[in-house]
């Protein structure tokens, strides 16, 4: 295959296919394609030990997805990945099955909205962030690649946590930093501040500014007197005074 053309044309051909839909900003339509093509193709029905494939057309490297027409009526939730569903774009659907079946979904979808997060979730969340700027209190000078290495990797997972903690849909990094931009101009301020520094005492206060706001719905970073649990915070307090005794209890967010 030459052409992303040739290419759509064979599995429009192909009596398996139901249905494709294109997501991400390639369209087929498009004259020159920078990046990738995303496609998902629906099946009548298909192997799930095979969730996608992964080639090269006229240059442009092609990811192909493979999704039965069952799955999605049964899908309760596009969730993770399978949220791309909601936003792609139908180019071939002669049946119309395929369309039915997404609109079906988005209206489960919208009947159904995200679980709030468990306390023992939170307290993951607020222990990995404060967890993370401790390994790097020791190390900055010693060791300033992992330290930088470190804060990347907590800047990257804190843009995904303020959806998850927020319970937005997490859409993509292009799409979390224009909702940033347009609705977090503060925490958006302190991600351009992070990227854009090159002072490793700079990194390390925008990344713990960063963590503030992401986690400001829950308590913040974990602080010096708090008792975090994974698991019932309640029991976890009854734990702790039980080992320690009363006089330790500390605080429980």
């Amino acid at each position: 295959m030459k052409s992303l053309d040739e290419m759509l044309q064979r599995l429009k051909e192909n009596e398996m296919v139901l249905g494709l839909v294109e997501y991400g900003s390639a369209r087929n339509t498009d004259d020159v394609i920078e990046g990738d093509y995303d496609l998902i193709v629906v099946l009548e029905e298909y192997d799930p030990k095979v969730e996608s494939l992964h080639f090269f057309v006229g240059g442009v490297p092609v990811d192909l997805n493979l999704r039965s027409i069952d799955s999605l009526a049964k899908m309760k939730r596009a969730e993770g990945f399978e949220s791309v569903l909601l936003r792609g774009r139908v180019i071939h659907d002669p049946s119309g099955r395929v369309q039915h079946e997404l609109d079906a979904l988005r209206e489960r979808q919208e009947a159904l909205p995200l679980a709030p997060l468990d306390p023992s979730k939170i307290g993951g969340l607020r222990h990995g962030a404060r967890h993370t700027f401790g390994k790097i209190r020791s190390r900055g000078k010693s060791n300033p690649t992992l330290t930088r290495y470190l804060l990347h990797q907590c800047v990257y997972w804190a843009v995904q946590q303020y959806f998850e903690i927020r319970g937005i849909e997490y859409q993509g990094e292009k799409h979390a930093l224009a909702f940033l931009e347009a609705r977090e101009p503060a925490l958006y301020e302190a991600i351009e501040g992070f990227y854009a520094s090159t002072n490793l005492d700079e990194l390390v206060s925008q990344a713990r500014r960063i963590e503030e706001i992401v986690l400001s719905p829950v308590g913040g970073l974990w602080q010096e007197g708090e008792i975090l649990t994974f698991g019932d915070p309640h029991k976890g307090e009854k734990m702790f005074k039980r080992l320690f005794g009363e006089e330790w209890g500390g605080s429980t967010p």
